[in-house]
């Protein structure tokens, strides 16, 4: 009967964590593209599967967005939108860039 439960809890650790990893994001190499008509405005889409969320998608933006910045030369930014699509599932942002 112990060794039963000892089993079961090593299945539901070893499940539980295939699960958090399941958490994934990504942009498909897409990476920001310029809004129509719109002075240093970008449009970026996370992908998101699994278990992840807006927090992560948030996370992955961030990254996103830091290293266009530097890449630009711009100093600041302010997302203007974010959109949730579920089929497929992606986080969209617009991001305003600015130089001081």
């Amino acid at each position: 009967m112990r060794s039963l439960r000892i089993f079961q809890y090593i299945v539901f650790l070893f499940s539980f964590a295939i699960v958090i990893s399941g958490c994934t994001t990504s942009t498909y190499g897409q990476g920001f593209q310029q809004v129509q008509n719109v002075e240093n405005q970008y449009s970026l889409k996370i992908y998101i599967g699994g278990f992840s969320g807006g927090a992560e998608a948030d996370k992955a933006a961030e990254k996103e967005i830091k290293l266009f910045m530097e890449k630009q030369g711009f100093d600041s930014y302010e997302i203007v939108e974010r959109r949730h699509n579920l089929v497929p599932s992606y986080f969209e942002y617009r991001v305003k860039f600015m130089r001081n």
